[in-house]
């Protein structure tokens, strides 16, 4: 009678680890004890990774041998902290994580590294710790975040303190052995990725997450704007705000495909266990963070808005939301400089339309948002303004060209050509001044003497004219027509992008002053810009942002800054001055 065919007798934890020649001592067996109920009452294999030494570890074979359907990764501890996460992100959420690298005094670090990649529920187990001076930096960390546990809630200073207390808020349980550790996740924490990254775990995971559609390579090149600083300043005193690269490494740039991902107001986008980098307007930035996400760790937040059982899209969307969509200086800057990848991808997707969705600004597109992107080669059906979130078929984004401080692209002045030249052709037919001062009125970086400033402009021949309260399309045709553009430091001196030739540029600025936008621009289109700098109210700290001195009120000394911007006014050329 021929036999029938069974499943193998089903092996334990200890007995696997017999079979791959360990000696199961006490410790060994607690521990073996503890990682089978780790790996169990999942409905269904756990996903498991392990943190081992370059040499690999046993543990991993012998999860393999006693869990056969359990989905394990071996990674190696010691790779550099982004490729670890990458691959990390790439195959989690995990339902167990065994920390068996022995590295030491960094085993703390490898914990609040990798931790978030459990879901909640889930179990780091870290092996062969010691109870003894050997124990180590990871069992002093999670001792106290016991006591950081047990503390009261309160404000908390810094970034480092809001992390270790995010991290102790996050642990479940701690149950701490003679040679190892167990801590359970109660977090649900979504790994945030960078550009690189994103490209990463999309070629692991393949097209049912996502794919790259395009890429254009990485480039360096130089500064073509001329800067002259009034008066002229210490760098080392305040780098954050007067240091200007002369060089720019621009990143790769990538137009990707998204499959299934959900779009959240604020420009939060989002793929399973995954952050896209198109929610980060500061996407080269050592931490990515975003005002609509909870802030967890340094490579990890979660959505403020939820995520499931949203309203679906049918077919092809163009991320082009923003952080703070409706505001032009983000929308000139930032949206815009992602719309280098719009024709591409029109032409690919022909039925794609841009998605936006509704904040603060309003329930509809502002007039300048429509006529801005309309010049792009957006029609007015293809704007999609959702208003909550949504889960998009496929959700299309291309990396930006311009991220201040950090990079603006070359390729860039394309696309304000384009944009440039047909809000022109929309604008009325008439003289424009040849010279202008940009005012402006408003609590946010107020100047305190500005009739005394705008007199000065005007007694040199400028127009002082507040933008805002022109069309778009006479704004192009006013910056365009200008020989001489000045005005305060910020939002409204971002229309440089629409002069496509380049100009003398004038700018009236607080000291605490840290954008670059101007610079950024002036880059690519090679404008002169002399900034006469004004002592801010609030400086800024040389070691930290401070959003207090960054939009701080300040006052132009008549007799310092002023005496100097006068010499700069008279000794125009006669062109500039449009006589």
């Amino acid at each position: 009678m021929p036999q029938s065919s069974a499943l193998p007798a089903r092996v334990t934890m200890v007995q696997a680890a017999r079979e791959a020649g360990w000696k199961v001592t006490a410790p060994r067996r607690a521990f073996l004890r503890d990682l089978a109920a780790a790996c169990s009452g999942w409905g269904g294999p756990p996903t498991v990774a392990v943190l081992a030494p370059p040499g690999g570890t046993p543990i991993s074979g012998i999860i393999s041998r006693a869990r056969p359907r359990a989905r394990i990764s071996l990674l190696d501890a010691t790779v550099e902290p982004s490729a670890l996460h990458t691959a990390m992100a790439a195959a989690g959420p995990f339902d167990v994580i065994v920390d068996a690298s022995r590295r030491g005094a960094t085993r703390a670090d490898l914990f609040r590294r990798t931790f978030y990649h459990l879901r909640p529920g889930g179990s780091f187990l870290v092996w062969n710790v010691g109870l003894g001076p050997r124990a180590g930096s990871i069992l002093r960390l999670v001792l106290r975040l016991a006591e950081v546990r047990a503390r009261p809630s309160g404000r908390l200073r810094g970034v480092a303190a809001q992390d270790e207390a995010a991290l102790a808020r996050s642990v479940q349980r701690t149950q701490i052995e003679s040679r190892h550790l167990v801590v359970t996740c109660r977090a649900t924490a979504l790994s945030k990725l960078s550009e690189e990254e994103t490209d990463a775990v999309l070629e692991v995971r393949g097209p049912s997450t996502g794919r790259v559609l395009h890429r254009l390579e990485p480039v360096r090149f130089a500064s073509r704007c001329r800067v002259t600083d009034v008066p002229p300043v210490d760098v080392a005193s305040s780098p954050r705000v007067y240091s200007r690269a002369e060089h720019f490494d621009v990143p790769a740039m990538s137009l990707r495909e998204y499959r299934d991902a959900v779009c959240l107001p604020g420009q939060v986008a989002v793929s399973g266990n995954l952050i896209l980098p198109d929610t980060f307007r500061h996407s080269r930035r050592v931490r990515m963070v975003n005002q609509y996400t909870h802030d967890i760790a340094h490579s990890f937040a979660s959505p403020k808005q939820r995520t499931e059982d949203v309203p679906r899209l049918d077919g092809a969307y163009f991320f082009l939301d923003s952080e703070f969509r409706g505001h032009y200086g983000h929308a000139m800057t930032e949206q815009l400089s992602r719309l280098w990848a719009w024709p591409r991808a029109k032409r690919a997707e022909p039925g794609l339309r841009a998605l936006m969705m509704v904040n603060r600004w309003g329930p509809e597109l502002r007039d300048f948002e429509r006529a801005l992107y309309g010049a792009a080669g957006i029609a007015p059906d293809d704007l999609v303004l959702a208003d909550g979130p949504v889960r998009v078929e496929r959700l299309l984004a291309a990396t930006p060209m311009f991220s201040q401080p950090q990079y603006v692209h070359p390729d860039l002045v394309h696309t304000y050509t384009t944009v440039s030249r047909a809000l022109a052709e929309q604008a009325p037919k008439r003289r424009y001044p040849r010279r202008i001062f940009c005012a402006r009125r408003g609590n946010h970086r107020a100047c305190r003497n500005p009739e005394e400033v705008e007199a000065l402009f005007a007694r040199f021949g400028f127009d002082v004219v507040y933008p805002e309260r022109f069309t778009l399309p006479e704004q192009a045709r006013m910056f365009r027509e200008a020989e001489v553009i000045a005005g305060y430091a910020g939002s409204a001196m971002v229309s440089l992008c629409l002069t496509e030739s380049a100009k003398h540029v004038i700018l009236v600025s607080s000291t605490s002053y840290t954008a670059k936008n101007e610079y950024l621009i002036g880059s690519v289109l090679g404008h002169r810009i002399d900034i006469v700098w004004c002592a801010a109210e609030t400086p800024m700290p040389t070691d930290r942002h401070s959003k207090r001195a960054f939009v701080s009120a300040f006052t132009m000394d008549t007799e310092r800054e002023g005496r100097q911007l006068a010499d700069i006014l008279s000794s125009l050329t006669m062109s500039e001055i449009g006589a």
